[in-house]
C-alpha cells in the first residue's frame, strides 16, 4: 500500500468512520429515500421519522467527513475546528449540525430548521409516550423533517424538485 493510500485509510480511522461506511451513504441514498417514502405511503409516521432523522443524521456526516479529507492540512483549522476533528466519533443531529455549520457546509437557516426538527421530533416522540399527541399528528414532524432531509441529500434536489416531493407527501398521506 503507498502512503498515499495509507495516509486515506488513517484519515477515515482518524475519524471513526471506515471508508466502507462513508460510501455506503452515498450508495444507498436512493434506499433511504424509497424507504422513507413507503413509510409515509404507508401512513407509518413513526417509522418514516426515524428513517428521516437518520438519513439527516448519515448526509450531515457525510457531508462532514467529506469536507475534512478535502482539506489540504490541518493546519487550515482553527483550535475548535481542530478540536471537532478528532471528537467526531458519535455524535447527534444537533452536534453534526452545529460541525457543519462551524465549517460553513449548511447556512444558519438551515442550521435552525435542523435545530427546530430535532426538538420537535424529540418533543414528538415524548409526547406520544405520554398520550399528549396523536399518532397522526406525526405527520407535521415528517413533512418538516423530510423537508429538511431533501435539502441535505447528495442528489442536490432543487427547489422544484423538493416541492414537487413534498407535494407527492401529502397527496399520499391523505
Amino acid at each position: 500500500m503507498s502512503n498515499k493510500q495509507q495516509s486515506e485509510e488513517s484519515k477515515f480511522t482518524l475519524f471513526g468512520l471506515p471508508k466502507k461506511h462513508y460510501e455506503y451513504i452515498y450508495e444507498n441514498a436512493k434506499n433511504f429515500e424509497d424507504w422513507i417514502d413507503k413509510a409515509i405511503k404507508n401512513k407509518c409516521y413513526i417509522e418514516a421519522i426515524v428513517l428521516i432523522h437518520n438519513t439527516i443524521e448519515l448526509y450531515l456526516r457525510g457531508q462532514i467527513i467529506e469536507y475534512l479529507l478535502k482539506l489540504e492540512n490541518k493546519d487550515r483549522l482553527d483550535d475548535k475546528k481542530y478540536k471537532i476533528l478528532f471528537e467526531i466519533k458519535q455524535k447527534n443531529v444537533f452536534e453534526y449540525a452545529e460541525i457543519a455549520y462551524l465549517f460553513n457546509l449548511i447556512s444558519k437557516g438551515l442550521y435552525d430548521d435542523l435545530n427546530n426538527f430535532n426538538t420537535n421530533r424529540n418533543t414528538a416522540i415524548h409526547g406520544f409516550l405520554k398520550n399528549k399527541i396523536t399518532y397522526e399528528e406525526f405527520k407535521d414532524y415528517c413533512k418538516e423533517g423530510r423537508e429538511i432531509q431533501l435539502r441535505l441529500s447528495p442528489f442536490n434536489h432543487s427547489k422544484e424538485d423538493i416541492k414537487s416531493i413534498m407535494q407527492h407527501f401529502e397527496d399520499v398521506s391523505k
